[in-house]
């Protein structure tokens, strides 16, 4: 236990959980040696944990004679399974290296994730066949109600009405390039779609994704079939195919060339758009920096013809005072 003990410090003395238990606020604690124990800072609060004993107390190697009698087993499965951990067990140096059961059950869980890994995955759906738990019995009321109960009748009918079957290009690529060599030479999802015109696959019983084709309920099989069972006429239809890629690749073409007249139109108008904005902003900023003169002119206009009124009644005015003068003179 002071090995152990020992090899916690050394591994993870960098650890902020990790604590020695003298240190520790709890007087409880700090009873243990720093040998005999660690504290773990959990988030609910700090923990010691007593090393006495810890590896004979969590030693889960199963006895010798319990393992001999499971290998005397008459099931085949637990004996071989018991006899390959008793061929395991070697002795090295003097010391017998035996393999507990947290080992047993790390490597098999190893294993088996390998084997996931490595493996496309299915998920299966467990029933109950009948009541009395029997083999080779099944009820049909029991069956058909717990089909119900999981939800496996709708999903079949939503399978039925969407696209349940569903594969990428690439491995339809792989499959079924050796059938039709002229359209080898195409990319995988083109040549998905020449493949299926050569067969004359309906398109309501298909769709294009990004990166996979879907396919209705059997229809995959059924295009399998078509493909490997008359590859003579194969020929001929391939050769519509390729009628049908030249029209194709023309009609691509002409729209190619329309996008580009369209781009060129929508340059052309951007262009004659951005004319008139950059003209009107221009007028605009001109006007903002020459409003305060604008509005001095008509002020000094307006002034001007106050003037001239003005001056036109002063005028009146003497023109007035002349003729009364001349009156004045005259009636004396």
């Amino acid at each position: 236990s002071e090995n152990f003990t020992a090899n916690v410090y050394s591994t993870h003395k960098d650890h902020f959980r990790l604590a020695v238990p003298r240190k520790s606020k709890l007087q409880s604690y700090r009873s243990y040696r720093d040998d005999e124990g660690f504290v773990i800072r959990h988030y609910a609060g700090a923990v010691c944990y007593a090393t006495r004993h810890f590896i004979e107390k969590n030693n889960d190697s199963l006895h010798s004679s319990l393992q001999s009698l499971v290998t005397e087993s008459k099931d085949t499965f637990i004996s071989q399974l018991f006899q390959q951990g008793v061929n395991n067990d070697t002795v090295s140096e003097g010391k017998l290296n035996f393999i507990s059961v947290g080992t047993k059950f790390r490597t098999q869980l190893k294993e088996l994730t390998t084997k996931l890994q490595n493996t496309g995955n299915h998920f299966v759906r467990c029933i109950k066949p009948n009541t009395n738990m029997s083999i080779h019995n099944f009820e049909g009321s029991i069956v058909i109600s717990q089909l119900q109960y999981a939800g496996m009748i709708s999903v079949l009918k939503l399978m039925e009405v969407g696209y349940p079957t569903r594969t990428s290009y690439s491995d339809l690529y792989d499959m079924y390039y050796r059938y039709s060599r002229e359209l080898s030479h195409l990319a995988p999802m083109s040549f998905c779609r020449a493949l299926f015109r050569a067969i004359g696959l309906a398109e309501i019983d298909f769709k294009f994704g990004l990166r996979k084709v879907f396919f209705r309920p059997g229809k995959f099989a059924e295009f399998d079939e078509v493909l490997k069972a008359d590859p003579e006429s194969l020929q001929a239809m391939v050769e519509k195919v390729r009628t049908w890629l030249i029209e194709a690749r023309w009609k691509k073409a002409q729209w190619c060339t329309l996008a580009v007249v369209k781009l060129r139109n929508k340059i052309i108008y951007r262009n004659q758009a951005r004319e008139v904005m950059q003209k009107s902003m221009k007028m605009f900023l001109c006007m903002k920096r020459c409003q305060p003169r604008i509005k001095g002119l008509k002020k000094v206009k307006g002034l001007q013809t106050l003037m001239n009124k003005l001056h036109d009644i002063v005028s009146g005015l003497e023109s007035q005072r002349q003729m009364q003068s001349s009156v004045d003179e005259i009636q004396t």
